[in-house]
C-alpha cells in the first residue's frame, strides 16, 4: 500500500510568506524608491567632494601670505614654502610650525570662529590653545605611529615609538632608550633612534628625518 502525504496548509502558507521576492518585485521596489536613492547618492557625492576639497592637494597651494588651518585646528599664515613643505606662523603662539602641504586647508569663516575660541588670560591677552605649545607638556605616554611622505603619497613607515615616561621610550621591536627635549623642541634620542634628527611638533607629533635640517618627511602621531 502506498502512503499519501497530506499537505499542511499552514506549512505551505509559511513557505509562501517567507519566499524570496522575485526579480520583478525587486524592480518594482527600486522603481518605487528611485528618487530617494538618487537623492542619497547625490548627497553622498557632494559631501564627499567637500571633505576631499578641504585639504591642499598639491604643494602649489602653499603660497606665502595665505591663511590656513592645520590638522590640529590651529589657524595661521604661511610664511615660507619650500618643496612639499609649508611653514606656518600660528596665531595662538606666534611660533612657526612646519607642515607638509596635505596637512593644511584654507581658512574659512567657520574655522576662524573655531580657532578664536581660546580663553583669555587674566591680563586680557589670548591664551595658548590646548596642545599648541608642545614644550609645556612634553610627550604624552602612548604609542606614536609613524608615516613617511614618499613620492607624494603617505605610507606607513613601519616605525612605532612607545613613549613610556617623560624620558624613556621603546621602539617597535621593544628596544628601549632615552630622550630629552630642549627649549627649541629638538628631541635627542639615545638607543635605537639615536641616529634620527627629531623635533617635537605642535599637536603632540614627532617629526623625524635621517639627514638633518628642518624638513621632516616622517611624522609620528599618538594612536587614539
Amino acid at each position: 500500500m502506498s502512503s499519501v502525504q497530506k499537505s499542511n496548509p499552514k506549512h505551505d502558507e509559511t513557505l509562501t510568506q517567507f519566499a524570496p521576492p522575485r526579480t520583478g518585485q525587486w524592480i518594482e521596489v527600486l522603481m518605487r524608491y528611485r528618487y530617494a536613492l538618487v537623492i542619497v547618492m547625490v548627497l553622498l557625492f557632494v559631501f564627499g567632494q567637500k571633505a576631499m576639497a578641504q585639504e591642499f592637494k598639491s604643494a602649489d597651494e602653499c603660497v606665502v601670505g595665505k591663511r590656513v588651518v592645520t590638522r590640529e585646528k590651529q589657524a595661521g599664515v604661511i610664511v615660507k614654502a619650500s618643496g612639499s613643505g609649508c611653514t606656518v606662523k600660528l596665531d595662538s603662539t606666534g611660533q612657526t610650525d612646519y607642515n607638509i602641504f596635505w596637512m593644511l586647508r584654507p581658512e574659512t569663516s567657520s574655522s576662524k570662529s573655531a580657532g578664536s575660541s581660546g580663553k583669555r588670560d587674566a591680563s586680557g591677552g589670548q591664551s595658548r590653545a590646548v596642545g599648541a605649545s608642545p614644550s609645556s607638556t612634553g610627550l604624552q605616554p602612548g604609542k606614536y605611529t609613524c608615516y613617511m611622505l614618499t613620492g607624494g603619497s603617505l605610507n606607513y613607515a613601519f616605525i612605532d615609538i612607545h613613549i613610556d615616561s617623560p624620558s624613556r621610550y621603546r621602539d617597535k621591536s621593544g628596544k628601549s632608550g632615552g630622550y630629552s627635549i630642549d627649549g627649541n623642541q629638538k628631541i635627542t634620542f639615545t638607543g635605537p633612534l639615536a641616529a634620527a634628527n627629531a623635533k617635537l611638533l605642535p599637536g603632540q607629533r614627532i617629526g623625524l628625518n635621517m639627514i638633518g635640517g628642518t624638513f621632516f618627511n616622517t611624522s609620528c602621531s599618538m594612536k587614539k
